[in-house]
C-alpha cells in the first residue's frame, strides 16, 4: 500500500474499514495496472462489480470512502477530477450481486413450505416472524414476544412497536408457547433433546444447557437463537442469510404483490414501511426493486 493511502487511513476514525477497502483498491490497481487516481468511471464500476456486494448500504459507504480519498488526492494535486462523484444511483445498483439478492428473495409460499421441514415450532415461528417484519430493536423484541401481547392480528413488542401478523404465524406462536423441549438434529447426526425454560406465555423460550464444568443449567444467549435459526433456513434455501435478509424477502414479497395489483414501486415501498420499517434511501430502493422485478 502506498504512502498516500497510509496517510489517509491515519486520518480516519473507522481505520479498520478504510484500511480493508484501500487494500482491496491496491490489489485491483495491480490487476489492471492503473493507480486509482488514473481510473475512469468504468474502472470504478468494474471494481465494485468484482467485489460482489449484496447490501446497498455497504456499497454507498465504500463509494463515499473512495470519493473522500480522491478528494484527499486532489488536495495533493495527484488528480484533477473525482470520477466517483459522477456515478449514478442506477450505475451503483447495477454493480450489486443481483443474482445472489434474487436467491434470497424467497416468496411467502416457499417460506411456508420450507418451514414445515423444521423440527421445532420456535424455529418455524422465528423464520416466519422475521419474514412478516417482526423483529424489534436488535431482534431482541422478537425474542421476548409473548402470547399475551397478541391482540387480534397485532403483535405488540416490548419496544412499543406494533406489527400486523398472519393467522398462520399466530397458530405457530401458540404451538411454540406450548413446547418445552428443543430437538437438535445435525445432518447425518443423532437427535438431541434440550429442555426449555418454563414460561407458558413466552413464544420463544430460552434453551437450558448444562455446563460441562459445573453441571449447572445455563441460559443460552438470545442472539444465538437468531444466528442458529438463520442457519437452519439458509440450509433450506441453499444460500447464507442474516435476519435482515429474511425481512427484506418479506418486504420484497409484499411490494411485488402490490405492484402486480397495478401500484407503483415507490408507493408499494412506502406502504411496506408500516410493516418493515422505513427505508434509508427511497430512490435507491426503488431502483433496486425495479431491477429485481425486471422492470
Amino acid at each position: 500500500m502506498d504512502t498516500t493511502k497510509k496517510e489517509f487511513i491515519k486520518m480516519k476514525k473507522d481505520a479498520r474499514f478504510v484500511s480493508d477497502w484501500l487494500l482491496r483498491v491496491a490489489e485491483y490497481e495491480g490487476v489492471i495496472s492503473k493507480e486509482i487516481t488514473e481510473w475512469t468511471k468504468d474502472d470504478a464500476l468494474l471494481f465494485y462489480k468484482e467485489q460482489e456486494m449484496e447490501y446497498i448500504e455497504t456499497l454507498y459507504r465504500v463509494n463515499a470512502l473512495l470519493q473522500s480519498f480522491i478528494n484527499y488526492c486532489m488536495t495533493k494535486k495527484y488528480v484533477k477530477e473525482n470520477i466517483f462523484l459522477g456515478i449514478t444511483i442506477s450505475e451503483l445498483v447495477d454493480t450489486l450481486n443481483l443474482e445472489l439478492i434474487k436467491k434470497k428473495m424467497v416468496p411467502r409460499e416457499t417460506v411456508l413450505r420450507l418451514i414445515q421441514m423444521l423440527l421445532n415450532p420456535c424455529d418455524k415461528f422465528m423464520i416466519l416472524a422475521l419474514f412478516e417484519g417482526v423483529r424489534g430493536k436488535n431482534g431482541l423484541g422478537l425474542l421476548e414476544a409473548k402470547l399475551s401481547n397478541i391482540k387480534g392480528n397485532t403483535l405488540c413488542l416490548l419496544d412499543g412497536s406494533e406489527i400486523e401478523i398472519s393467522d398462520k404465524l399466530i397458530e405457530i406462536a401458540k404451538s411454540s408457547a406450548e413446547t418445552y423441549e428443543y430437538v437438535s438434529k445435525p445432518a447425518g447426526g443423532t437427535a438431541r433433546v434440550y429442555q426449555m425454560e418454563y414460561d407458558p406465555d413466552k413464544i420463544i423460550k430460552t434453551m437450558l444447557r448444562k455446563s460441562a464444568r459445573n453441571n449447572k443449567a445455563n441460559m443460552e444467549p438470545g442472539r444465538v437463537y437468531l444466528i442458529r435459526h438463520c442457519k437452519l433456513f439458509a440450509e433450506l434455501i441453499g444460500v447464507d442469510v442474516a435476519p435482515i435478509d429474511i425481512m427484506d424477502a418479506g418486504r420484497f414479497d409484499m411490494v411485488k404483490t402490490m405492484v402486480e395489483e397495478e401500484g407503483s414501486v415507490e408507493e408499494a415501498i412506502i406502504k411496506s414501511e408500516n410493516q418493515y420499517g422505513k427505508v434509508s434511501r427511497m430512490s435507491t430502493e426503488v431502483e433496486l426493486f425495479k431491477k429485481l422485478l425486471n422492470m
